[in-house]
């Protein structure tokens, strides 16, 4: 495959990333309800009482969608960026996050004394997709994939 098309690829990687980012960033901010499957294996939606339990999952629902947004922000912008060292330390760092992530996410499946929500297979399944992909960049491209689009491929 031309260097062109594979940068373009990591592109798309990055746009994709950084509009989901932001979808899941907003919504964990204005909608925390939305993940409360997450914290709760019965899968039923509270009652609006904010307090003890309730309230804490809100919160750090709420900051965790803060720095998703972050996340989006940065991402779309590295796009801009054409030096190669700093985009594939954007690339290793996502790569190490969302590998983490799934292991986390599978273990807390597995380990679960209660039957966990079928959704969260789906979750793993993406972070699992995107440890992949960018992992794909890092392990298989070569270090010119990771010059912006504005370099020359020479």
């Amino acid at each position: 495959m031309e260097s062109g098309d594979t940068k373009r690829r990591l592109d798309r990687l990055f746009v994709c990333h950084a509009f989901f980012a932001l979808a899941c960033g907003a919504l964990a901010i204005l909608f925390p309800n939305i993940f409360f499957f997450l914290f709760h294996s019965d899968g039923k939606i509270h009652d609006r009482h904010e307090s003890g339990d309730i309230h804490r999952i809100y919160c750090l629902t709420r900051v965790y969608g803060c720095l998703i947004m972050a996340q989006s922000w940065i991402v779309w912008n590295a796009r801009k960026v054409d030096d190669g060292v700093i985009r594939r330390a954007f690339v290793q760092a996502y790569f190490g996050c969302f590998v983490l992530t799934f292991l986390s996410l599978l273990r807390a499946q597995l380990t679960a004394e209660t039957l966990m929500v079928p959704m969260n297979w789906v979750i793993i399944v993406v972070f699992a997709f995107l440890s992949i992909y960018y992992g794909y960049f890092i392990f298989v491209e070569k270090i010119t994939v990771f010059e912006g689009l504005g370099k020359s491929t020479n």
